[in-house]
C-alpha cells in the first residue's frame, strides 16, 4: 500500500494524434517496476518520473484525466521537516502528444517564507509493451546517458542493432542533476508561488517528437478560473497564535480541495 494508505490506481491518458499515451498512478507518478509509464510506439520512454516535495511524495486531493491528451493531479505536502501538512498546494498539469509537457505548480500558504526541496526523479528502460504487460523486461542493446548540467538536460539513448531511441528531459527552471533527478531548491515568499515546466522530447530513428499540446481547453481553463476565484475570496486570517493560524490554512485547502473537483470531461463540481 503506497505511503498514507491512498490506493493510488492507474490512470492512462491515451493521445488520438500520435501513437502517445501515460499511465500512471492518482499522484501523476511512474513507479519503476510497474507497468506506467510514458509510451511512444509501443515502447516505453519513461519507467519513473516520480515528484517529491521536501524529500516525500505529496498527498493527493483530487486527480484524473482532463480530456483525451490532458490530466491534473492536486495534491497537498504531508507533515516535513519545518513545514506543517497542508501548508502547500502542489499539482501536476500533463499534457501528452508525441512527447511530454508537464506543468509543476507549488503554492505556498504559509505567512512566513518556506524553503523546500522539489525532486524529479527519472528513469528509462525502452521496454516494448509486450515486455511491460509480461513484466519480463529483458533488453539487449545499451543504454547510455548524456547529461547535459548547464542546460538541466537529461538525455538518455538506446540502440540495440538498428533500432534506436532516445528519451530527452529539459527543465524550463533550472536545478542541479544529481544522478538521473533533477532538483530544484525553491524558496517561496509568504504566500509564494513556484512554477515550472518539464518537456519530455522523444528521438525514434532519426525522428524527433516535441509535446505538440501547450494547454488544457477551455473547460479546464473554467474550472481553472474557479479554484482562483475562491482563492482569491478567502478571507485572510493574521494572529499571533500559530496553532490557530495553521488550523485556518489548513481549512482553506481542505474547503478548496471538497469544492472543485476535475473529473474525466474536465467539469468543474462545486
Amino acid at each position: 500500500m503506497p505511503e498514507g494508505g491512498q490506493d493510488l490506481e492507474f490512470e492512462p491518458i491515451e493521445v488520438l494524434e500520435g501513437s502517445s499515451f501515460m499511465l500512471s498512478d492518482r499522484r501523476g507518478d511512474v513507479t519503476e517496476g510497474s507497468i506506467a509509464g510514458f509510451f511512444h510506439e509501443d515502447t516505453r520512454y519513461l519507467n519513473r518520473f516520480l515528484l517529491t516535495v521536501g524529500g516525500r511524495p505529496p498527498t493527493v486531493l483530487t486527480s484524473g484525466g482532463v480530456d483525451y491528451y490532458s490530466a491534473a493531479f492536486y495534491m497537498t505536502n504531508p507533515g516535513l521537516d519545518g513545514i506543517a501538512e497542508r501548508t502547500l498546494s502542489i499539482s501536476r498539469y500533463r499534457f501528452v502528444g508525441e512527447g511530454l509537457r508537464e506543468r509543476i505548480h507549488v503554492q505556498s500558504h504559509s505567512t512566513e517564507p518556506v524553503r523546500v526541496e522539489v525532486r524529479l526523479s527519472c528513469g528509462v528502460d525502452f521496454a516494448d509493451l509486450f515486455e511491460v504487460k509480461q513484466q519480463r523486461i529483458r533488453k539487449g542493446g545499451e543504454i547510455t546517458r548524456m547529461h547535459d548540467a548547464p542546460h538541466c538536460l537529461l538525455h538518455f539513448d538506446y540502440r540495440h542493432l538498428a533500432f534506436h531511441a532516445a528519451t530527452r528531459i529539459h527543465s524550463a527552471q533550472h536545478g542541479r542533476i544529481e544522478g538521473d533527478d533533477i532538483v530544484w531548491n525553491v524558496e517561496l515568499e509568504p504566500r509564494g508561488a513556484w512554477e515550472n515546466t518539464i518537456r519530455v522530447a522523444v528521438h525514434l530513428d532519426e525522428e524527433v517528437l516535441d509535446p505538440i499540446h501547450e494547454e488544457f481547453e477551455e473547460t479546464e481553463r473554467e474550472a481553472g478560473m474557479v479554484l482562483r476565484k475562491w482563492q482569491d475570496e478567502v478571507p485572510r486570517l493574521t494572529v499571533d497564535l500559530d496553532l490557530v493560524q495553521h488550523v485556518y490554512e489548513k481549512s482553506i485547502v481542505d474547503l478548496a480541495s471538497s469544492r472543485l473537483r476535475v473529473d474525466a470531461e474536465g467539469n468543474a463540481v462545486s
